[in-house]
């Protein structure tokens, strides 16, 4: 599912999609969108390599520019809905196995400094990729797939060496120390959050994250990545809850509503840098975290 020349047949969109509908309601059990639901989850496992890798190209000489990001969406909305995907349109036996392939494809991705980077074969990570893999990881375990034991752990020691200590926020990578910038910071809160850590220095890197996220949230149009820095924003300000998300969500709505297009019986948002179908799903996503109908949304 995608648009354009660059995003079809994208693995990435599509699960973004799923998750989407799955935020309302729709799985393939079940919902408005069933049919949806089902037919992205069915796309999804019919393009997954051997390695365990879920990738589909649009020809086989088409690289798998970015395909980590593709890859963990795609793992944590198999995972998210895994106790959807029965008999007789999935073999749950079958899909277990090809999810427990995805997670064995994460961890023998990760790099020494304990990150991701846009493709299973690179030395470098940087912290965006690193947070989907985190995100896929726990909604693995949740849904009771063997995670090793060291993969976690190394993660968040990456994400946390990424803290930038003048302003709480986070850099990009080790090698690009080039200041803080507002999604990258909520991605981090929110994965150090999504780890489930208890530890008070961590506590206190959260906290400082959460305020520098608030403090630095663009006031109009979202910023260079609008739709990914709400959607982690979002996750990041529910998870803390409180006065956190009473400063952020409502006028986060108010601006996404604002932005919507209405075309036809359609409403949708568009993305000139990616597609509408990213945009309208990343979109949906961040409105829909309050309905906690998602695994990974609830608290």
């Amino acid at each position: 599912m995608g648009s354009g020349r660059r995003y079809q047949r994208n693995v990435g969109v599509t699960a973004l999609c799923g998750l989407a509908w799955a935020s309302g309601g729709s799985v393939p059990s079940g919902g408005p969108h069933a049919s949806n639901a089902a037919a992205a989850a069915r796309f999804l496992l019919d393009h997954q390599e051997p390695d365990g890798l879920f990738f589909a190209a649009e020809s086989p000489d088409t690289p798998p520019d970015g395909s980590m990001y593709g890859h963990g969406f795609a793992t944590l909305y198999l995972c998210e809905i895994l106790g959807e995907l029965q008999e007789p349109d999935f073999d749950p036996t079958a899909v277990r196995a090809a999810l427990q392939r995805a997670v064995r494809r994460i961890a023998d991705s990760q790099n020494r400094e304990g990150g991701w980077r846009y493709v299973p074969t690179s030395a470098e990570a940087d912290i965006s990729v690193t947070v989907c893999q985190i995100a896929a990881l726990r909604s693995a375990k949740d849904a009771g797939l063997t995670v090793p034991d060291a993969v976690v752990p190394a993660a968040i020691r990456y994400v946390r060496s990424l803290r930038n200590p003048a302003d709480g926020g986070y850099f990009y990578m080790a090698e690009r120390r080039d200041g803080s910038r507002f999604e990258r910071s909520a991605a981090a809160v929110s994965a150090l959050r999504t780890a489930g850590l208890t530890d008070p220095a961590v506590e206190q890197e959260i906290a400082d994250g959460l305020r520098y996220v608030l403090a630095n949230r663009p006031r109009r149009s979202g910023g260079a990545y609008p739709y990914y820095g709400r959607f982690y924003a979002t996750r990041a300000a529910w998870q803390a809850g409180g006065e956190t998300w009473a400063a952020w969500y409502p006028p986060m709505r108010e601006e996404l509503l604002r932005t919507a297009v209405q075309e036809d019986s359609f409403i949708f948002w568009r993305s000139a840098r990616f597609t509408d179908e990213y945009a309208t799903a990343m979109a949906v996503l961040s409105l829909r975290v309050p309905h906690r109908l998602l695994p990974i949304y609830r608290r």
